[in-house]
């Protein structure tokens, strides 16, 4: 089974997968490997970037809060965070002053409501909610219902302490640091149940097809795909993926030079 991202690993900067990698993923299906793309974009978001004949078998959304076939997008499964932790999460966020969303259960993760309390000026923040202004609710009371993440999006000053510190405080969940997609620098928390990750959901397809982990290959480029490539039995990381990964993965060219492709002729299934 083959696992990757999407932005960033294989979708190049104009937001297309080249021919190179295409005919890659067409050969691994000719094969009868199983291709997995495991993405933090909504279900709403990723089918703003796929095409209909794009050759893949699986999307896992929004980090592993939801996974459907492709191109059938018949549902696999969906997780959320029950009610009762959400409002413990959601209380800790405020305590601590962060401007953040709350996302609707799978499959429509790309709905929230947003509550700013850093009293500072948030660009990244303001420009979110701007993009999703149709799906998106300024909330000032209770949460008082389930969600599929919490997204806290920290300015790049201090964003990855509030990250360590946001781990240690929310031990209970699984907490992951990923760079904002809007402006390639901010700091984004997401903030998931415990059983959530696209680890677990590329975990819970290998399963449906019988496949072992050492069966496996994973690709990314940012911190949100460190536990798929930790649990993958052959990981690598594109070249414009941050330095920290660089060096813990083996590297292949980037995703506008045909890295997926390039990391699939060096696999051995």
């Amino acid at each position: 089974m083959l696992a990757t991202d999407l932005d960033g690993t294989l979708l190049g900067s104009k937001r297309t997968v080249s021919r190179a990698d295409w005919d890659a993923l067409v050969a691994l299906g000719e094969r009868g490997i199983v291709r997995v793309i495991a993405t933090g974009r909504s279900l709403y978001s990723a089918r703003k970037v796929l095409t209909s004949d794009l050759p893949i078998d699986y999307l896992v959304y929004s980090s592993g809060a939801g996974a459907i076939t492709w191109p059938g997008e018949e549902p696999v499964f969906g997780h959320s965070m029950a009610a009762d932790l959400a409002q413990v999460v959601d209380a800790e966020l405020q305590r601590l002053g962060c401007d953040f969303m709350a996302q609707y259960p799978a499959p429509d993760t790309h709905k929230f409501s947003y509550v700013g309390c850093s009293g500072a000026r948030n660009l990244d923040f303001d420009h979110r909610i701007e993009l999703y202004q149709e799906h998106a609710t300024a909330r000032r009371g209770a949460l008082g219902h389930a969600v599929s993440q919490f997204v806290v999006v920290s300015r790049q000053m201090g964003g990855v302490a509030l990250f360590e510190e946001l781990k240690q405080r929310l031990a209970q969940c699984n907490v992951v640091r990923t760079t904002s997609p809007l402006d390639d620098h901010s700091v984004w928390i997401e903030v998931f149940p415990a059983n959530v990750s696209k680890a677990a959901g590329c975990a819970a397809i290998a399963r449906k097809h019988m496949i072992e982990p050492a069966q496996t290959m994973g690709i990314g480029n940012d911190f949100n795909d460190l536990d798929m490539l930790d649990w993958v039995g052959s990981a690598f990381v594109v070249a414009n993926g941050p330095a920290e990964m660089r060096g813990r993965y083996e590297v292949v060219a980037s995703n506008d030079a045909g890295g997926l492709s390039q990391a699939i002729a060096r696999w051995r299934p």
